[in-house]
């Protein structure tokens, strides 16, 4: 696990390709990447029309960036009290496929709302963690070469007011929440993005 830290968006997609290249070369079953972002909406491979509200000039005025990335899935929203885990991971050799890799990552993110005292559901259908039909976690995975990038977005701090702007889950209207709506006393956004790497690593290691 390496804990990044704070990093604008574009960095951290510097990063995640070092690190994909790193494990696509060498004999680690993968690297856990914990960081957290500047208020970003990115765009993945599936994003249709409509799903977007306003242009890059108009949230760039709100101090919203925008990014097109290779993930699957839609619009999503990033902010900096939001932990963000990536993990870039071989498949073969964590004897993984992506539907596994996903169910563990939502796996991880309810065993660490649970410890907080949140009972969350994880949805298969559009995949995330939700709470009273209110999503406070998003996951969007790429794949190339055997080596999975991007990962899991939990919602921590309070201002989730971004996903205004997005249809989450091509749902507009979707409720979206956060740690800090459920819970007196909300922790660190890094350290809950550690938590949820070591509760993946735990399931992965932990697997029959």
């Amino acid at each position: 696990m390496r804990q990044i830290g704070f990093v604008e968006y574009d960095a951290g997609l510097t990063i995640l390709a070092r690190t994909a290249e790193e494990v696509r070369g060498g004999d680690l079953c993968g690297i856990l990447l914990v960081l957290r972002h500047p208020k970003t909406i990115t765009l993945g491979r599936r994003t249709e029309p409509g799903e977007l509200h306003g242009d890059a000039r108009s949230l760039q005025g709100l101090g919203i960036g925008l990014c097109r990335v290779e993930r699957g899935g839609g619009a999503t929203y990033h902010y900096p009290e939001q932990a963000v885990v990536y993990p870039v991971v071989s498949l073969s050799r964590c004897r993984l496929d992506l539907d596994r890799l996903i169910g563990l990552l939502g796996s991880a993110v309810l065993s660490v709302l649970e410890a907080d005292g949140v009972k969350a559901q994880w949805d298969p259908e559009r995949p995330g963690v939700y709470v009273d039909g209110a999503k406070i976690a998003s996951v969007g995975l790429h794949l190339s070469r055997d080596v999975v990038t991007h990962g899991v977005a939990l919602n921590v701090g309070p201002d989730v007011s971004g996903f205004d702007h997005i249809d989450p889950c091509k749902e507009r209207g979707l409720k979206v929440t956060s740690l800090s709506h459920l819970v007196d006393d909300p922790p660190d956004p890094d350290a809950v993005g550690a938590a949820v790497a070591r509760q993946f690593i735990f399931q992965l290691l932990d697997r029959p």
